[in-house]
């Protein structure tokens, strides 16, 4: 028993200097320093691929045709809400938490509301054109299968049509 409770100690002390000298090492601390640095650079190039851009643009344009928005400036903000909510499945799992990422997909997220919002006033502002003009309720189911994320399925909600044309009348 007592030579059982020798080697263990003798294992147990040889593991706890070899733990102790990676802890000293110089090296371990490079490594350290060089990943930290790895990190930073990889944070500074940071680009959003192409499958997040898509989705980011199908949730913007979901929200912009929600039939009680009425204010659309600030759409951007609830667009950043239901992508944190959903950010799994949306694939923005690697951004949310880390700041500096966070901050070039608001970036980002701006442009592609405003570029949202320019296309929905152009299609509105088209379907009253006389050359090109579209009824209320043709024009209701074309903004929703353009901007609906699964297009006009089935029937629409009245509130839909209420508010192409509240729309329409605002321009």
């Amino acid at each position: 028993l007592a030579t059982r409770l020798y080697i263990t100690a003798v294992v147990l002390s040889e593991a706890a200097e070899r733990h102790r000298r990676e802890q000293e090492s110089t090296f371990a601390g490079d490594l350290k320093t060089m990943m930290r640095d790895l990190q930073i650079r990889l944070d500074d190039g940071f680009v959003l691929t192409s499958n997040q851009k898509v989705n980011m643009r199908a949730v913007a344009q979901d929200v912009i045709h929600e039939s009680t928005r009425m204010v659309f400036y600030t759409m951007h903000v609830d667009v950043l809400a239901a992508l944190k909510k959903d950010a799994k499945r949306m694939d923005f799992d690697n951004i949310f938490g880390i700041p500096v990422r966070e901050k070039k997909m608001v970036s980002v997220l701006k442009k592609t509301c405003s570029s949202v919002r320019n296309a929905f006033r152009q299609d509105i502002s088209s379907s009253i054109n006389p050359a090109n003009f579209i009824a209320l309720d043709r024009l209701t189911y074309t903004l929703a299968s353009k901007y609906k994320i699964g297009g006009a399925v089935g029937e629409l909600s009245e509130l839909f049509t209420v508010h192409a044309a509240l729309l329409v009348r605002e321009l």
